[in-house]
């Protein structure tokens, strides 16, 4: 009779640890898809975020630091943003969102430069809403206009980006050149500058060409295999020239078209 007693005990104890691992197994299989599910998510998230829809720049002068704050504030305001501005140890956060669009970037005091990105709410929009364009545009055009509240402040706009793809056979001084000829064919100034690393190090360069109301810049180039960044933008002041987005444009397809011709290397634009 112990025996019996003592193997229906045993059994019990089976069935009972066969029950719930069954159950955990369960919890612990949702656990693990909820997981990855986010991680999935996340990434994709993170992927979308490193491609803003707009992106502005806000040069101030020195002093007007807390000047630029509180017209972002009573920008925010207006817009119905959400607004934080925190410090860090050299520059300071600024974050601004609503349920459709987020407006993140740093200002750093010691330029007076403010960097901004304009985005789609990754994180509270819903993958159903759709938001035009015209939406990005009409908080930049609201932004200029608090902008101009701060003397001699000027906002820039990145208008359009040539990517170019080089091969081991490009030589830095084609671009040169081509970028050079188009300065003096349209009265832009143009600057060439080299940096890197040390004081003889020249592994980097920066070409410049500037005109009323935009400029135009190549990025930091440390090798003839990697890609270099062409950008265009435009310069809001309050008499910035009602001409600078159709010169800006035409330059853009200008040089594009030039760069084409020019062997061991790609050219495409991005949107």
């Amino acid at each position: 009779m112990l025996i019996k007693r003592s193997t229906l005990i045993a059994l019990g104890f089976v069935l009972l640890c066969v029950l719930l691992g069954s159950v955990f197994g369960y919890v612990g299989g949702i656990a693990t898809k909820t997981i990855v599910k986010e991680m999935l998510q996340n990434s994709k998230k993170s992927a979308e975020e490193g491609t803003p829809k707009k992106s502005v720049t806000i040069t101030i002068q020195a002093g007007q630091q807390e000047l630029l704050f509180d017209q972002l504030h009573k920008y925010a305001q207006k817009n119905g943003l959400a607004i934080v501005i925190a410090k860090d140890e050299t520059f300071y956060d600024v974050e601004m969102w609503r349920e459709d669009i987020r407006i993140y970037g740093s200002f750093k005091a010691d330029s007076g430069i403010l960097s901004l990105y304009f985005n789609y709410n990754h994180f509270e929009q819903t993958t159903s809403q759709t938001i035009s364009v015209a939406v990005f545009d009409d908080l930049i055009d609201d932004l200029e206009v608090y902008t101009y509240n701060i003397p001699n402040a000027i906002i820039t706009e990145r208008q359009h980006r040539l990517i170019i793809t080089t091969d081991k056979n490009w030589q830095d001084e084609e671009l040169f050149t081509q970028m050079n000829g188009l300065a003096e064919k349209h009265s832009l100034k143009y600057n060439l500058s080299f940096y890197g690393s040390n004081p003889s190090d020249k592994s980097c360069f920066l070409v410049e060409l500037r005109g009323e109301g935009f400029h135009i810049t190549s990025d930091c180039h440390y090798n003839s295999l990697d890609k270099i960044n062409i950008d265009f933008y435009l310069d809001y002041y309050k008499d910035s020239p009602a001409t600078s987005q159709e010169t800006v444009d035409g330059l853009f397809n200008e040089l594009k078209s030039l760069l084409g011709n020019i062997q061991n290397m790609t050219v495409t634009e991005q949107p």
